[in-house]
């Protein structure tokens, strides 16, 4: 008997039922259990099973369920996760290596089935990539002379962060936004990681370019004067007079 007896149920038929799916999976592609075995024991079997999950990924984002119609993204997100975990426990040593490229993979995949269960359009404009980021907060650092400059670098890295990505206000509720004094609009986000990202740093990057904290730190610092406001789009606070 070990800790893994000690699962819930559901847990346990959940990763039962991804394994079976994941095993299906590689059924139709002609590819047996003991060879993806046999792959794992070369030199480039990290790269081999980052391959596969790729796959198997795409196959759940569409594979047809029992009534004829796309799996919904809750049953994709389920099967990729519990498939996902479920192959790092046959092969550990490779975990560290690809972890955090599965991770975005799934991220990846639950947007997509997200923007097509909204009957949005998928095959959009290429969004702001993390690259043209970083080229647009190089120029601006770059020919910054005022105080203005270094605030509208702020801004862009910001808007980046928070609207950068399509999800990000999905799941954004009314509590969630106000009117302040002045007619200031606030929006509060409250980041919630999943368990799966827990093991994340908030700015998991060595290019300080493309930092939000630094972006805010320069701004600040070249403030011509003391003030409570980050950017000068705000308004400004009325002092009395006497």
């Amino acid at each position: 008997m070990s800790l893994n007896d000690l699962a819930p149920a559901n847990t346990k038929r959940a990763r039962e039922c991804a394994a079976r799916s994941f095993l299906k999976f590689l059924e139709e592609e002609s590819v047996s259990w003991e060879y993806l075995g046999v792959c794992m024991q070369r030199e480039s079997a990290s790269l081999v099973l980052e391959a596969v999950v790729d796959k198997f990924g795409m196959y759940l984002a569409f594979k047809e369920g029992r009534k004829g119609q796309l799996l919904a993204r809750h049953s994709v997100m389920q099967y990729y996760r519990q498939a996902k975990t479920w192959l790092l426990e046959q092969f550990p040593q490779h975990r560290a290596g690809i972890d955090k490229i599965l991770l975005k993979k799934g991220q990846v995949l639950e947007r997509y089935c997200m923007k097509r269960e909204s009957g949005a359009f998928v095959n959009k404009a290429p969004a702001c990539t993390k690259t043209a980021l970083k080229q647009m907060m190089v120029y601006l650092y770059s020919t910054a002379y005022t105080s203005a400059d270094y605030q509208d670098a702020a801004l862009l890295c910001l808007l980046w962060f928070l609207f950068g990505r399509a999800s990000d206000l999905t799941m954004l509720r009314k509590a969630n936004l106000s009117i302040g004094a002045g007619d200031i609009f606030f929006v509060r986000f409250i980041w919630v990681k999943t368990a799966e990202e827990q093991g994340l740093s908030l700015f998991p990057d060595d290019d300080f370019s493309t930092c939000p904290l630094l972006a805010i730190a320069l701004a600040l610092v070249t403030q011509s004067s003391p003030t409570a406001s980050l950017l000068s789009q705000l308004s400004e606070p009325q002092t009395s007079q006497y």
